[in-house]
């Protein structure tokens, strides 16, 4: 018996499916393999151990879809069982049948495996899969699973819309955002102090809401609300490990289509500056008292209220860099994990110069996630999209005249 995985992961808004490269078979296989039998190994472990040691990823199994309306919830097991000619390997030295069952899953964090992979990994898309050195039957069930995994992967039952608690993010998000836009100069100790206070207050609701119900999601209170439970999970810099909870809930939420994955980068970005690994998106820059941006480099503390790690929305008047450069921001133009700075930028289409220029390659990243042959790590990686015509918060992004430029969110 064998147990193989077929289990995908959203970048951005694009699906894409793991495959594995088997120099013994040839091609790319989904990741899969016998079952310890003589070990009574139960199926659904056989697939998990399989996938880990194969790709370096734990996915999340689910059940197979059950028709809408139905009354009672789906358990965890294979979506089918198959039989399938199989050459000689080590349990066999002649050609045998596999009983082998399919299982289908899901990766919320595609950029953090778990460990080192026994095999080179490939994350490929719906065309990607039908030019990829494959078999046929990978290829047929890889192109239905596309069709169906995005309704396999969302709630059963949805939750009824919640206004009371979208209106509840909302005057939250704009006590968030009212100290974040003063002026520098009108943060007095008094206004920094409130700062403070709103961020604590805000953080111990937010703790309440997610222990008790979960992390909501958009149809429970819709795009502007799920932005301002965003907003209030990036600024809980306080606590790393809350934020990093709230990452993991988001990361779920963008997998069943119930938020946004532009906030998911957002946060992921901070949380790792917070642990001082470094960015996979490029979204938090520093913002230094002489008020000019820089990329935010692994071990810089997010979040403080002088200043610290800022989204890429968070620009001030003049964020260009003086000709004549400071040496800290050139040396933080070699670090890795962050967005190139400088002359170097410009040719990046999803540098902060060229999103603030709205240049079309980076208009042509949107959405797009990182970069799936690109190691978790490197620099450089693409934004999640974040234009600001389809942004969910109004009231932290307050374009100001200087080249429309948004100002919130920092």
């Amino acid at each position: 018996m064998t147990a193989s995985t077929f289990f995908f992961a959203r970048f951005g808004t694009l699906w894409r499916m793991c495959m594995v490269e088997h120099s013994r078979h040839g091609g790319y296989l989904a990741p899969g393999g016998h079952v310890r039998e003589e070990r009574n190994e139960p199926l659904v472990d056989a697939a998990l151990r399989e996938a880990v040691e194969e790709s370096g990823f734990r996915p999340r199994l689910l059940p197979a879809p059950l028709p809408s309306g139905y009354p009672h919830a789906g358990v965890t097991g294979p979506w089918w069982t198959v039989d399938m000619a199989a050459g000689p390997d080590g349990r066999a030295d002649v050609r045998h049948l596999h009983r082998d069952h399919v299982f289908v899953g899901v990766v919320a964090l595609p950029y953090e495996p778990l460990g080192t992979p026994e095999l080179p990994v490939r994350w490929v898309d719906r065309k990607e899969l039908q030019d990829l050195d494959a078999p046929a039957d990978t290829k047929i069930l890889g192109a239905h699973l596309f069709d169906v995994i995005g309704a396999a992967v969302r709630p059963q039952r949805p939750a009824a819309p919640d206004d009371d608690l979208a209106a509840e993010l909302l005057r939250r998000q704009e006590l968030d955002q009212e100290v974040r836009l003063l002026p520098r100069e009108d943060r007095t100790p008094e206004v920094l102090e409130r700062w403070k206070r709103i961020d604590l207050e805000n953080r111990l609701w937010l703790e309440q809401l997610v222990e008790a119900r979960g992390w909501p999601g958009i149809s429970e209170i819709g795009e502007r609300g799920a932005a301002a439970l965003w907003l209030l999970a990036q600024h809980s810099d306080a606590v790393p490990d809350f934020q990093r909870h709230c990452r993991d809930l988001l990361a779920d939420a963008v997998l069943a289509g119930e938020a946004d994955p532009r906030h998911e980068a957002l946060l992921e970005d901070r949380v790792r500056v917070a642990e001082g690994r470094p960015q996979i998106f490029g979204t938090q820059l520093l913002l230094d008292e002489a008020g000019h941006l820089s990329p935010a480099w692994s071990g810089t503390r997010s979040g403080s209220s002088s200043g610290g790690a800022r989204s890429v929305w968070s620009r001030c008047r003049n964020t260009s860099t003086p000709a004549g450069r400071r040496p800290r921001a050139e040396a933080l133009r070699s670090r890795p994990g962050c967005v190139s700075a400088g002359d170097r930028a410009k040719s990046l289409p999803h540098s902060p110069v060229n999103i603030a220029r709205g240049s079309a390659g980076y208009r042509q990243a949107l959405l797009a996630g990182p970069d799936p042959e690109r190691r978790p790590g490197r620099s450089g990686a693409a934004l999640y999209g974040m234009s600001r015509r389809r942004w969910g918060v109004r009231s932290c992004l307050r374009v100001r005249p200087c080249r429309g430029l948004p100002a919130g969110c920092r």
